[in-house]
């Protein structure tokens, strides 16, 4: 009827991250960049956004706004990537010399 106020439930249902995978490692050129891509599992998980920490930076290494990781010294970098409420490491970035 009209003027008739009712509650209405919304029931939201957030798909949880099981899995980050990093999309492109390889290694990473002194002074060059290596954009940090990433896939979350599942494909319809609610929260997909990741970001990325270094967790040993022995190798001046810097991840911008952008995703961007640049090192200026030769050696391994571990870099975490959170996604909704898990996190992994990923130790694969050996930094090779510019040629």
């Amino acid at each position: 009827a009209d003027g008739e106020v009712r509650d209405v439930v919304i029931n939201a249902i957030k798909e949880p991250v099981t899995d980050i995978a990093l999309v492109n490692v390889k290694s990473v050129v002194v002074n060059e960049g290596l954009v940090l891509k990433s896939v979350v599992r599942p494909a319809n998980a609610t929260l997909k956004a990741v970001r990325y920490e270094i967790l040993n930076n022995h190798l001046e290494a810097r991840i911008s706004d952008d995703n961007i990781l640049t090192c200026s010294k030769v050696g391994n970098v571990t870099i975490r990537a959170y996604a909704d409420d898990i996190y992994r490491d990923f130790t694969r970035f050996r930094k090779s010399v510019a040629r």
